[in-house]
């Protein structure tokens, strides 16, 4: 909440409603998932994409993060 108060619309109780709304809290569900890959280059939000994007197999954000934090584990172990 606090990085989008700097907004000058900032309106609190339209945004605590669709915060709850996207993480699934307030539906009871799931919430939304990222779009795919593509999809966020299409439109220009891929962020800091590295060699790991390059790979056929990486067509989900989720995917990455998985396949980030997997890797972090090993190096550590």
């Amino acid at each position: 909440m606090a990085l989008f108060s700097r907004s000058p619309d900032f309106n609190e109780s339209m945004t605590l409603y669709q915060v709850k709304h996207i993480t699934g809290e307030s539906t009871g569900g799931e919430g939304y998932t990222p779009p795919e890959c593509g999809t966020m280059r299409t439109n220009g939000i891929c962020y800091n994409p590295d060699s790991l994007c390059a790979r056929e197999w990486m067509t989900h954000p989720l995917k990455y993060y998985r396949a980030k934090t997997r890797s972090g584990k090993e190096k550590k172990e």
